[in-house]
C-alpha cells in the first residue's frame, strides 16, 4: 500500500514502523524526486487489515499520513515566508536605491540654478557700483532666468508629489494659445531660440493658462535638453479639440519607450551617458495636467522625428471637457 504525498523535502525518512510480523511505514522519495511517498510494508501471511489486530497498522498508518501531511504544509508555509520575505527586502531595496538617485537628482537639477543665483548675487553685491546699466541688466536677468528654472522644477515636484493628482484644482477658462507659447519661449535659454521655429498660429483653447503654461514650457525643455538641433511647434483645431506639436529632428525614443517616458522618474533607456540628466518628471507631469484638462499628451515617432502632440479642448460643455480625472480622453 502506497499513498502520495507529494514532498520534495524528505528521502527515506522513517516516520513510524510497526515490526515483523505485521510490517514497516516509511517516507520515500520517487525516482524523479518531485514525490515523497509514504510506504506501508505488510509483511506475508498477515492478516492486515481485517484481523482482530488490523486496527493497529490502520493506525499507524493514518498516523504517518497525518504527519507527513503537516510535514508538508509546514514545509510549503515556511517556503511561502522565505519567498515573501526576500520579495519584500528586494522591493525595500529598489525603493532605497529609487530614493537615493530621486535625491540625487533634485538635488542637482536645484543645485545648479541656485548655484548660478547666489555667484551672481555675490558678483553684483560686490561691484554693483562699478557696473554700468547694462551689465546690471545682465546680471539681473542671469538671476531672474535660474531662479525661475528653479521654481519649475519646485512646481513639477508639487504636482508629481501628490497622491491623488486628480484633486488638483484647476481654474479654466477660454483663452488664446498664442500667448502661453510665447511665455514658454520666454523661458527658454536664450542660446536655444535659434532652434526653434514657430509658425505663429493661435487658436481659443478651454484650459488653465497657469498648467497650460506648464506643459508647454516642459515639452519644450524637453525638446532643447534632448531633442536635435531644429525644433517645431505648430498647431490645428478639429473635433473640439487643438492639436499642438513639439517636433524635433533628434535620434528620437525607441518604440518600447514611448509610453514609459511618461511614467515618473523615468527617461529613455537608450539615453548616451553624455545625455543631460533630469528629475524624469516633467512629461509624466505634462500628462496628468492635459488629462486632468480633458485633453490628452501622446509621443510618436514618424518620417524621422520624434512629435509629442498635445491635445486641449477648445471649449467648455462637455463631459470629455470638464471631467476632473486623468484618465485618457473620451
Amino acid at each position: 500500500y502506497a499513498a502520495v504525498v507529494s514532498d520534495t523535502r524528505h528521502n527515506d525518512v522513517e516516520v513510524a514502523a510497526y515490526g515483523e510480523p505485521e510490517g514497516t511505514l516509511a517516507v520515500q522519495r520517487s525516482p524523479d524526486g518531485m514525490k515523497g511517498y509514504l510506504v506501508l510494508t505488510v509483511s506475508p501471511g498477515s492478516e492486515f487489515p481485517f484481523s482482530q489486530s488490523g486496527w493497529v497498522p490502520t493506525l499507524v498508518v493514518v498516523t504517518g499520513l497525518i504527519i507527513a501531511l503537516l510535514l508538508v504544509w509546514m514545509g510549503r508555509m515556511a517556503q511561502a515566508r522565505a519567498s515573501d520575505l526576500a520579495e519584500r527586502l528586494r522591493l525595500a531595496h529598489e525603493v532605497n536605491e529609487s530614493k537615493d538617485r530621486f535625491l540625487a537628482t533634485v538635488s542637482h537639477e536645484l543645485r545648479t540654478p541656485l548655484t548660478v543665483v547666489l555667484g551672481v548675487a555675490a558678483e553684483a553685491g560686490e561691484r554693483w557700483g562699478e557696473l554700468n546699466s547694462e551689465h546690471r541688466d545682465e546680471l539681473l536677468a542671469m538671476m531672474s532666468e535660474q531662479a525661475h528654472e528653479a521654481a519649475h522644477i519646485v512646481e513639477d515636484l508639487l504636482v508629481a508629489a501628490r497622491s491623488d493628482p486628480s484633486k488638483l484644482r484647476l481654474a479654466k477658462e477660454s483663452t488664446q494659445l498664442e500667448s502661453h507659447i510665447e511665455y514658454a519661449l520666454a523661458s527658454l535659454p536664450k542660446d536655444a531660440l535659434p532652434r526653434i521655429r514657430w509658425d505663429g498660429s493661435s487658436q481659443t483653447v478651454w484650459a488653465d493658462g497657469t498648467r497650460l503654461r506648464q506643459i508647454l514650457r516642459n515639452l519644450l525643455e524637453n525638446a532643447v535638453k534632448y531633442g536635435g538641433p531644429e525644433i517645431e511647434i505648430s498647431s490645428t483645431d478639429g473635433n473640439g479639440y487643438v492639436c499642438i506639436e513639439v517636433k524635433d529632428n533628434g535620434p528620437g525614443v525607441v518604440v518600447a519607450d514611448l509610453e514609459r517616458i511618461f511614467e515618473p522618474y523615468e527617461q529613455s533607456s537608450d539615453a548616451s551617458p553624455e545625455s543631460p540628466t533630469g528629475v524624469g518628471i516633467g512629461l509624466y507631469v505634462s500628462r496628468v495636467l492635459a488629462r486632468l484638462m480633458g485633453g490628452d499628451l501622446e509621443c510618436v515617432r514618424s518620417a524621422g522625428k520624434t512629435n509629442f502632440r498635445l491635445m486641449v479642448p477648445t471649449g467648455a460643455g462637455t463631459a470629455a471637457h470638464d471631467r476632473q480625472t486623468v484618465g485618457s480622453p473620451a
